[in-house]
């Protein structure tokens, strides 16, 4: 792991759930989840205007918008209120 840093060079860093638990290891998994919670929270005063150009260019045959993404932010959710959304598991 400390070569591809070194590097700085993606193509020699370990697959992520490899760093995931070795840190999960180290440092427990609840102090992960925290920090990574952390990481991935939106802040409030984010611009959506990229996320509205995507929604404006992603349209279904209904003329939705559509899009697919494994995105953690909730930014097209602020781009476009009520817009319907799908999650592993769960439904709007």
């Amino acid at each position: 792991m400390a070569a591809s840093l070194a590097a700085d060079d993606p193509t020699l860093a370990p697959p992520l759930d490899q760093v995931f638990s070795s840190l999960q290891r180290d440092y427990t998994d609840q102090h992960i989840h925290a920090a990574v919670t952390k990481l991935l929270q939106t802040p409030l005063t984010v611009s959506s205007k990229f996320h509205e150009t995507v929604l404006k260019l992603s349209r279904s045959a209904t003329d939705e918008p559509f899009v697919v993404t494994t995105n953690f932010d909730l930014i097209f959710e602020r781009a476009k209120k009520r817009i319907p959304y799908w999650s592993y598991g769960t439904t709007p």
